[in-house]
Order: structure tokens, then C-alpha cells, then sequence
């Protein structure tokens, strides 16, 4: 095997083994969400109607990469096809066969975010000017935004011989955690301000990344000369850390303007780190330094390749801990009725991102007209993922249950260029019955005098 491709599928593989969104437009646009809302601005809880909600179960897949595609296919017929997906042998032309994997040779730099999220049980209660909840929300992620050009598989197997190439600074995160998350929002005439504060329960974590250029020939032999001086960091846990522990942050405000029945908010999400148990590791090479890939053809774990890199000289510093930073994002966020039921929303999600050792959250744009009651609500996103990929969804309430996807044409349609999903679903309890209004409709029955107020 190409000793480039072996080195970046390993890396690749470790990290992402075990681990499979955007926003869910459908599960925080409207009054009737609930807790669910609150993952795009903590005072959204606020706009629940009901003194208590209970939260039952919930789900969400999101997947999304430029640095290839899978042709003529969609999720559900990818399932159920998997066995059948293939690498064409002349990877220079681009395959016209049915689930037949394309890769992109351009120059621009590569993306893949991988994420999903389980909601568990939560409870949301008004008391007063605030409503106070408690929920639960199992999660993973895996993302970079930055994959260099010279990682495009097709150079990695078809590059030229004996050509000097550079290694752009990149870096790869991925972690699995268990939310524990208290809700608090405080209302203040029109407005109101929220927090969600998060005790994080980690499982387990990767990254890896490359922290200055590096310039490296690839001779015959499967050989790589560096040329210019290599800094890589690396670390994970070694199977499923039950020791790692972290904590995180929401805040956010929002105010409603009764006179043109608009509503705007603004929330800063995911501050916040968890501390994981593992291996970690700092990889210096010299310049002219030579790696002989025959060396390491036979390895399939990481640690066989690390203890190689050690053998061959290669300084590697290591020890047993590292911290990751969560998915911190700044939004912005709006909605305004435009006639009785009828309202439309938007959002921008942009992220921040402060250090090589963290998850990258996805930007985008959204807009979501939609219409909006306590038995039914229907949705109507089009999301601009990473403010560049246009993606058209739908979603739907029926009192308690909400299903949907903000990438709706990739589970119905087979697409020429398959490269991304997204579906979500939840289930959820509020008081649906008002048993005032029902007592007042039982004594009118009866023909008890009744005042009522307009």
C-alpha cells in the first residue's frame, strides 16, 4: 500500500472509528419546541407556552464533505446498497457507474463534519418570570475544515515521483460525550437572557494535527525525503475512557417586539473543554530525514506505526492526557409573524475556533419560512452549509412528535454527487389539554351563566 495513503488512513481511521449538524431548523424554529431549542439559544425555551414539557427521546444524524462523493444514490438506498460502493481503478476520470465513489482533485481545501446527537429525557418548567429545566443529550462529532490539497486521495495515489510537495497546517478533532445540561431563563419585560450550563461526561477523543508547513519529496521505493522540518501532534483515547470529565456553557438573550411581532436573539454556544484520559504525542522530523513506507505496509495499529516512527528516529515526545475544546459558535437569530399562523425565521451559526485541539463546528446561513400551531407545524429550511452549499429541507410536527431534515433531496433523491445527509426526529410531552377552557366549555354545556372577557 502507498505509505501516504496508509498515513492518512490510519490517522483518519483511529479517530473517527465508532463515530459517526448543521443546525435542525425543525427543532428549534417556533412556540412548541421546548427544550430542544435551547441547542441554538438558551432563552428559546422561553417561548413555550406551557407551565412543564417533558422531553421523551430524540435524534439527529448529520453528515457533509467536499473531499468526495458517492454517485447516484441517497441515504436509504446507500444502507441498504453498502456492500456495493466502490473505488473505480482509473481514478483519473470520474465514474458514471451507480454508487460509485468520486474523489475531488481541485485545489481548494477539503471539509468532512461528521456529527449526531441523541436527546434523553429533560423536563422544562415555568415558574414565575422563568422557566428552569434540566436535560440530557448524548453526543458526537468529528469535523475538519482545513484538509490540504496535497491529501486529495487521487494525488495520494496517482502523485508524481520525485516532485517536492507541502504539507499545509491542518487538524483533524473527534470525541463522543454525555450532556448533562440545566437550563435557567430569566424574562425582563420583553426580554429575556439565558443560560445552559453543562456537566460533560467524555468517552472518547482524537486529534491530530500538523502545526507548521511540511515540505517532503516522495521518491521510488515508497520513500519520503522531508525537506522542511515536520511538527505533528497526535493523541486519543485507547478505547472507552470512563475517567474524563469536562464542562460547558450556553448564553444567550433575546427580545420580542410586540408592535411588529418580531422577535431577535443572539447566543454564543458550546464554551467549554473535556479533559480525556489517553495517549498523546508530539512528532518532530529533520530535514532529510527518510521514511521507508515497505517499513510500515504490514502495520494495521496505530501504536505498531508510532513505535516504527520511534525506531526510525523520529523524536516523539508523549504523555497521558490532553484536553479538547468543544464546538464554539457565535449565532444570530430572528423570527416575525407574517399573518396569524404563518412566520418566518432565520439563523446564522458562525464558528470560533481558537486552538488545534478543537471540534470545528459547521457555519451556515438559514432561512425557514414556516407555520406554526399546537397541533401542527410544518417547516420550510434552506440552509447555505459553510455559507456555500445550498441544501432545501422540510419538517413536521404533529402534536407531539417532529420529524425532518434540513438536506431533505438526500433521502429521496438519488443524487449525482451523494456527499451528505441530515435527518432528525423527537418526541416530546407538553400540557396539550387547557383544563380551564375545558371546565368553562363543560358549564356552558350544562347552561351555567358564564361572562366571558374579549
Amino acid at each position: 500500500m502507498n505509505f501516504r495513503k496508509q498515513l492518512l488512513l490510519l490517522c483518519i481511521l483511529q479517530m473517527t472509528i465508532n463515530l459517526f449538524g448543521q443546525e435542525a431548523s425543525g427543532l428549534f424554529y417556533g412556540n412548541y419546541n421546548g427544550l430542544s431549542s435551547a441547542s441554538i439559544n438558551p432563552t428559546f425555551v422561553n417561548k413555550s407556552p406551557f407551565k412543564w414539557e417533558l422531553q421523551i427521546i430524540g435524534a439527529q444524524l448529520f453528515a457533509q464533505t467536499n473531499y468526495g462523493s458517492i454517485r447516484s444514490t441517497n441515504t436509504f438506498h446507500l444502507l441498504n446498497n453498502a456492500d456495493l460502493v466502490s473505488i473505480p481503478e482509473d481514478l483519473n476520470t470520474t465514474s458514471t457507474s451507480s454508487l460509485a465513489v468520486n474523489f475531488s482533485n481541485t485545489t481548494r481545501r477539503k471539509h468532512f463534519n461528521l456529527q449526531s446527537s441523541i436527546l434523553g429525557p429533560g423536563i422544562l418548567l415555568g415558574i414565575g418570570n422563568s422557566k428552569i429545566g434540566l436535560s440530557t443529550k448524548f453526543r458526537t462529532y468529528a469535523s475538519s475544515y482545513k484538509i490540504p490539497p496535497v491529501l486529495n486521495y487521487r494525488d495520494l495515489q496517482t502523485g508524481e515521483l520525485d516532485s517536492e510537495l507541502l504539507l499545509k497546517p491542518f487538524d483533524i478533532n473527534a470525541a463522543a460525550w454525555l450532556e448533562i445540561n440545566g437550563h435557567y431563563v430569566y424574562n425582563i419585560g420583553h426580554q429575556s437572557i439565558g443560560i445552559t450550563a453543562k456537566y460533560i461526561k467524555g468517552y472518547a477523543g482524537a486529534y491530530l494535527s500538523n502545526d507548521k508547513d511540511f515540505g517532503f519529496i516522495n521518491i521510488p521505493g515508497d520513500t519520503i525525503v522531508g525537506v522542511l522540518e515536520g511538527q505533528f501532534q497526535l493523541g486519543y483515547t485507547d478505547g472507552i475512557d470512563k475517567t474524563s470529565q469536562g464542562f460547558g456553557i450556553d448564553i444567550g438573550w433575546n427580545q420580542y417586539d410586540k408592535k411588529t411581532k418580531t422577535d431577535v436573539g443572539v447566543s454564543i454556544l458550546d464554551v467549554g473543554y473535556i479533559n480525556f484520559s489517553g495517549k498523546t504525542y508530539q512528532i518532530n522530523t529533520e530535514e532529510n530525514k527518510r521514511v521507508y513506507g515497505q517499513t510500515y505496509s504490514e502495520f494495521s495499529e496505530l501504536d505498531q506505526f508510532l513505535n516504527q516512527l520511534q525506531e526510525d528516529e523520529i523524536a516523539i515526545d508523549s504523555s497521558a492526557k490532553f484536553r479538547l475544546l468543544l464546538p464554539t459558535a457565535i449565532s444570530i437569530q430572528f423570527s416575525t409573524q407574517l399573518y396569524k399562523n404563518y412566520f418566518v425565521g432565520g439563523s446564522i451559526v458562525q464558528r470560533i475556533k481558537v486552538s488545534k485541539k478543537q471540534i470545528a463546528r459547521a457555519n451556515n446561513a438559514n432561512i425557514t419560512p414556516y407555520y406554526d400551531s399546537k397541533l401542527f407545524s410544518a417547516f420550510l429550511p434552506f440552509t447555505l452549509y459553510d455559507y456555500r452549499y445550498l441544501r432545501v429541507g422540510t419538517a413536521i410536527r404533529f402534536a407531539f412528535l417532529t420529524i425532518g431534515s434540513d438536506d431533505l433531496f438526500s433521502l429521496i433523491s438519488k443524487e449525482k454527487k451523494y456527499n451528505g445527509t441530515d435527518i432528525y426526529l423527537k418526541l416530546n410531552l407538553f400540557q396539550f389539554w387547557n383544563k380551564k377552557a375545558a371546565k368553562m366549555k363543560k358549564d356552558k354545556a350544562k347552561g351555567k351563566n358564564i361572562q366571558c372577557y374579549f
